[in-house]
């Protein structure tokens, strides 16, 4: 298993790694779990798994930006990841 990392290059964050439940536990801990206002980008790339806690985190994400007034832009989602967001009806993510 991949050590999970969120990498931030000024407005973009890449997430690494394995995304599941602990992860996303550790970052409820933090404000606005860990996101940035200026976020504008996440991209999934390096993304090697995701569980539903991981999809909800993206989903409290975007919601996060869109209270700022951002739209936040997910890319380079891998087959699971867009499998998940179909499976829990969540496409306007637009991974």
């Amino acid at each position: 298993m991949k050590a999970f990392q969120v990498n931030t290059a000024g407005d973009s964050l890449k997430l690494v790694g394995h995304l599941d439940f602990a992860q996303v536990a550790q970052l409820s801990q933090q404000p606005q779990f860990g996101l940035r206002t200026d976020i504008k980008t996440i991209d999934l790339s390096d993304l090697s798994y995701i569980d539903s806690a991981g999809i909800s985190l993206l989903l409290e994400w975007y919601k996060i930006a869109q209270q700022a007034g951002n739209i936040l832009q997910f890319i380079q989602a891998n087959q699971q990841i867009k499998q998940l967001i179909e499976l829990y009806d969540l496409d306007f993510l637009g991974c």
